[in-house]
């Protein structure tokens, strides 16, 4: 049996967006979020933004669609 090869060490970069809404900066995000990359170059890095749900419900339809369409990959997660 081959022994399984690791994968490279990637370091996630988890944005906290939670402040934005605090301060009533949803612009402000969604003008910085649209200026990150989808891909980074740099292959050590791996972007993933979460968003808790109240604070996605608080986004306009458009604003959801631009962030959704934004990103490559994006999960809904739930409770059960």
């Amino acid at each position: 049996m081959k022994p399984l090869r690791m994968a490279k060490k990637v370091s996630p970069l988890w944005p906290i967006w939670a402040p934005f809404f605090f301060k009533g900066a949803v612009k402000k995000l969604l003008e910085y979020e649209m200026n990150l990359p989808t891909r980074f170059e740099d292959k050590t890095f791996s972007g993933i933004c979460v968003y808790h749900q109240a604070d996605f419900d608080r986004l306009s339809k458009d604003q959801k669609n631009d962030v959704i369409n934004h990103h490559r990959i994006t999960i809904k997660l739930e409770a059960y």
